[in-house]
């Protein structure tokens, strides 16, 4: 009998950080009942999937890692190496073209692969991808952000990898073509009954049931407010054009972004970011489509997909901040004692990074004069 693999590989904002944080937490069980869960880092498998699709974790062009193929040859051998089966999880691997697919699914013609999906209405995830995006440094309104989407359904200018994830029909009917209907697993995700997400891999793994349950007091990847968002995207906007990604990683996205939202209880403050009417009716066109396709395919589907149509986010325009609470700055600000990535570095790294831009700076003003 072949060993199994699992991959779970998307999609974006469909609560895949809540599942892979219960994959490290029920590491240990998971791997008593037959099934091996490893990561490098983030309690996912994102160098894997990066090495796949050849991006970078970063600004390409600006101080950005590209993670080497190596990274996913050595996962193969991993997990020939092992008698037990493996789970591998990240929603990065949603975004592989027609060859990298079929690159995988040829390192892996001697296992029995079982492809997940995790998927919600595109109109509830076009806020939340919008942050991400956020924290990824763009510098554009969500409203020019909706605009260049709708408007640009193959690529989008802002955000090329926005339409690569979220055409839904078209990503899984690629996996399909690469695995066959019936390796692909659909879990419909029900924010009312947030229990399904983990009945379903549960099932779809074949644990006894109750394995899986959620983490609670994680807290981190939360939806910003209002405020915060405002605050993010001024930042994205002010920040120095001559810094470099890790710059921005640590003193921004690591920063005092992380500080925020590592605390769900300031999610309360101010006001949801809206959005507008005419988007959600550009959404619904795409998932009425989306959703027919979906359903024409023959693959396994745990859940409802006429939930897919739901609509029924924040309605409005969103109205310009000028003022911001003291609190939600004083929680960006307390980045130094809330940041893992900052207090991974000594006083001595951090006043030799100074050093080192100090001589930039000096020989920039030298060739001047």
């Amino acid at each position: 009998m072949k060993k199994k693999v699992y991959l779970h590989v998307g999609f974006h904002k469909t609560g895949t950080t809540a599942i892979q944080e219960t994959f490290h937490r029920y590491s240990s069980e998971l791997k008593d009942l037959g099934i091996n869960y490893a990561t490098r880092s983030r309690r996912a498998n994102h160098h894997e999937a990066w090495a796949l699709t050849e991006r970078s974790w970063g600004w390409k062009n600006r101080g950005g890692d590209l993670i080497p193929i190596s990274e996913w040859e050595k996962k193969v051998k991993r997990i020939g190496s092992r008698k037990l089966n493996s789970l591998l999880s990240s929603e990065f691997f949603s975004e592989l073209n027609d060859t990298q697919l079929n690159r995988m699914a040829a390192d892996l013609k001697d296992y029995d692969v079982e492809v997940i999906f995790t998927i919600r209405p595109l109109a509830k995830i076009l806020s939340s991808s919008y942050q991400q995006y956020l924290k990824y440094g763009i510098k554009v309104s969500y409203e020019e952000w909706l605009k260049d989407i709708f408007e640009n359904t193959e690529v989008s200018k802002s955000t090329p990898t926005f339409w690569k994830r979220h055409r839904h029909d078209l990503v899984i009917s690629r996996w399909a073509r690469a695995f066959g209907n019936q390796k692909i697993h659909l879990v419909v995700v029900d924010e009312s009954e947030p229990n399904l997400l983990y009945e379903a891999f549960t099932k779809i793994l074949q644990l006894p049931t109750g394995t899986l349950n959620a983490v609670e007091g994680t807290g981190s990847n939360r939806s910003l407010n209002f405020s915060e968002i405002s605050l993010l995207l001024a930042l994205n906007r002010a920040f120095p054009k001559d810094r470099d990604w890790k710059d921005y990683e640590m003193f921004v996205r690591e920063g005092p972004i992380r500080a925020l939202t590592n605390q769900a209880h300031l999610a309360s403050l101010g006001e949801k970011l809206l959005t507008p009417q005419w988007a959600l009716d550009e959404a619904l066109k795409l998932a009425l489509t989306s959703v027919a396709k979906i359903d024409e395919l023959g693959i396994n589907i745990y859940g409802d997909t006429k939930r897919l149509l739901d609509v029924t986010v924040p309605v409005g325009v969103n109205v310009e901040v000028s003022e911001i609470s003291i609190e939600t700055v004083v929680n960006a600000l307390l980045v130094f004692e809330k940041s893992e990535v900052i207090r991974k570095y000594s006083t001595k790294e951090i006043f030799n990074e100074a050093v080192k831009r100090l001589k930039r700076v000096v020989r920039k003003f030298l060739k001047l004069t």
